[in-house]
């Protein structure tokens, strides 16, 4: 969704769930290099990764686990890490037949300035009771809780939020658009408020409404983002598809600041998806600096309609290009995590076929070289 209507009520309008969202955690033990986790909460998890496995029949589903999310039940279980993770997400990869992009593209975020989640390739075996069965290659994704951060912001004690629906736009404030992950019982929402109102202000004094907007949003590490992602090529998160796919952080360590952290990655290195405009699409060119994104997107649009943003966000469009971007080491790293889990990924227990997996990766590496040079060309042309 790249335009429509933006300050209305109806919060339902950029909804993009295909499940009712009720979670429900069964009672699971789980088993690592034979150490043992007992009433670990399990459930399924995803939207479109989830329905398609489902429909496909496929026994490899995405889910979630909770180490203490059964502790009301089962009182033992208060408190349970994972090695010290409360959450973690498994990815099943069935949109992406590289299993590469949630890997790499977190990588390249974190390495890039921008908090991202964690990942590790994991092969899960399933017991129904009648033995273990082998499901096949997971990525392991840490959720932006405590460990995270802790570890990249020095503090879990600020407000986290999940944005979803027409709130999470940016142009109105809607507290049901951003519900706590943390400190739920604080029902205070003026951090991500304030930061809306300051966004929608008149822009006349552009120095007052930056000084005002960088007190309460971390913009330089939004710029990043939005710099990276968009040579990466992600529309199904902000500005794209719909209004979700990112996690907003208030670190106490930076005065409370709010930070953008992005969120779900199995569909980035598509610059062709439909539907989106960051990144732009195969017809009209690669829209570099995102101007077909009109004001529904305010985080996009007014950031880039300030001078000195736009030419912060070209000075960090070199810099990505030039680092984490450049295409002989990005090329070397795919073909290097390729080599690391062909063996269980297209081996005798493989899920795709030699050919597809193979074939995958491929395309991912000749996606990268032309993109890159597609986005050197557009930054030259470009204003």
């Amino acid at each position: 969704m790249g335009g429509g209507g933006n300050a209305g009520g109806n919060l339902g309008r950029d909804d993009v769930e295909f499940l009712p969202r009720t979670p429900l955690y069964i009672p699971a033990t789980l088993t690592f290099d034979d150490i043992v986790f007992t009433n670990i909460g399990l459930r399924l998890k995803g939207n479109s990764s989830l329905l398609n496995s489902w429909r496909s029949g496929a026994a490899k589903l995405p889910f979630r686990l909770n180490a203490d999310g059964l502790e009301d039940q089962v009182p033992e279980a208060r408190d349970q890490t994972f090695f010290g993770f409360p959450n973690l997400n498994l990815t099943n990869n069935s949109q992406d037949a590289s299993f590469l992009r949630a890997k790499v593209v977190g990588d390249l975020f974190r390495e890039a300035g921008v908090p991202a989640a964690r990942t590790a390739f994991v092969r899960v075996y399933l017991d129904r009771g009648n033995g273990a069965s082998y499901l096949g290659l997971y990525t392991f994704l840490e959720v932006p809780d405590g460990p995270m951060l802790r570890q990249q912001f020095g503090s879990d004690d600020g407000n986290l939020y999940k944005p979803n629906g027409t709130g999470a736009r940016w142009t109105t404030f809607f507290a049901e658009s951003f519900p706590k992950k943390t400190n739920q019982r604080d029902e205070d929402w003026t951090d991500v408020q304030e930061a809306i109102a300051v966004l929608n202000e008149p822009r006349t004094n552009s120095q007052a409404w930056r000084t005002r907007f960088e007190a309460r949003f971390a913009v330089a590490t939004f710029l990043r983002w939005l710099a990276l992602n968009t040579i990466i090529g992600n529309t199904d998160t902000y500005g794209g598809f719909s209004p979700h796919n990112y996690w907003v952080y208030g670190s106490p360590r930076n005065r409370d600041r709010l930070f953008f952290i992005p969120w779900d990655h199995d569909l980035a290195m598509n610059a062709a998806g439909p539907g989106g405009n960051v990144g732009g699409g195969a017809a009209g060119g690669l829209d570099l600096f995102n101007d077909r994104i009109d004001a529904s997107w305010p985080l996009i649009r007014f950031l880039m309609d300030d001078p000195a943003y736009r030419l912060a966000y070209r000075g960090y469009l070199l810099e990505m290009l030039d680092t984490v971007f450049e295409p002989t080491a990005l090329t070397a790293r795919l073909q290097a995590e390729q080599a690391r889990i062909q063996p269980y990924v297209a081996g005798a227990e493989g899920e795709p076929s030699q050919a597809e997996f193979t074939q995958a990766v491929a395309s991912l590496t000749t996606y990268v070289r032309t993109r890159a040079a597609s986005a050197r060309q557009a930054l030259e042309s470009a204003r």
